[in-house]
């Protein structure tokens, strides 16, 4: 085999292993999406009144080497087929630490 040849199948080796390093890194460090729960909803009638909206949210961050930094998050209450809104509320920004679950009890 040619000293070209040879060059050439090196360079081409080197490139391939670079490429499934490359990879192998996007892979381990991609970020994931955090996982939302309502783990607790509760509605109370007051008569005369409007009803409270009661509910605990639970938000995990599953990566394990990046924290998340929120926006106002915004959580509508909808009922029915027609999807009538019966209430709203806003979570403020913050900022969640890695591997962390914050959880957030809010009344309406």
């Amino acid at each position: 085999m040619s000293e070209g040849k040879r060059f050439y199948v090196f360079l081409m080796e080197f490139i391939g292993f670079l490429g499934l390093l490359v990879l192998c890194l996007w892979l381990a460090l991609r970020p994931k999406s955090p996982s939302y729960s309502v783990v607790f909803l509760s509605i109370e009638q007051h008569p005369g009144e409007n009803g409270s909206i009661f509910y605990s949210l639970e938000i995990e961050n599953p990566n394990k080497d990046s924290s998340i930094y929120y926006d106002d998050i915004i959580l509508s209450f909808l009922y029915g087929q027609q999807e009538d809104k019966v209430g709203e509320t806003t979570i403020g920004s913050f900022h969640q630490g890695t591997g962390k679950i914050s959880i957030q009890d809010v009344g309406n």
